[in-house]
């Protein structure tokens, strides 16, 4: 068979394979294919019914990750939208994949345990397929408050009533509550 782009012979492909990549194209290129039999006895044959076919553009890899520092719930992971065929973002921590968001979305929330982690995100297409890793930006999830374990309040002072409590690591001021309720 002879393949033909814009009425240009383009290659030839041995019988019986019957379909034929054009990866000479360029990127956002539409172009018109036509195929010709051919035979050492008869020649070539007329061409077949013409069609364009458009090489879609790949997305590129994102840029302008950033992965929050400031969260006892959750990292969020911010990036720019990435040009190109976008089926999805894949969010991937420490190079294991975290998650995936639709191409509209370039935020990511994440909840892994407390620690420092690395992430990077991709851009992937179902007709181009997966882009390099974007760099990597290191977030962190600060460690969750646990439970004051040691609180006395003093039951033998005519001045007021005297509270104490052990101090709680990486506490930066407490909260006092009388009854349930806060304490200015």
């Amino acid at each position: 068979y002879v393949v033909f782009r814009a009425g240009t012979i383009l290659d030839t492909v041995i019988a019986p394979t019957t379909e034929f990549v054009d990866n000479t194209i360029l990127p956002g290129t539409t172009a018109s294919y036509d195929v010709r039999a051919w035979d050492d006895v008869c020649g070539m044959t007329g061409p077949s019914v013409a069609d364009n076919g458009t090489r879609l553009e790949g997305p590129d890899a994102p840029t302008g990750v950033l992965a929050s520092n400031t969260s006892c719930d959750e990292i969020t992971i911010t990036w720019d939208p990435a040009p190109g065929d976008v089926t999805e973002y894949r969010v991937y921590r420490d190079g294991t994949l975290a998650g995936s968001t639709d191409p509209e979305t370039t935020m990511f929330e994440d909840s892994p345990t407390a620690g420092v982690y690395e992430y990077t995100v991709t851009a992937f297409s179902v007709n181009c397929g997966e882009t390099a890793p974007s760099l990597g930006e290191t977030g962190e999830r600060l460690p969750q408050m646990g439970q004051m374990t040691v609180t006395s309040a003093s039951v033998d002072s005519c001045n007021g009533i005297l509270v104490s409590w052990a101090t709680y690591p990486g506490a930066v001021s407490y909260r006092l509550y009388r009854d349930d309720s806060p304490t200015l």
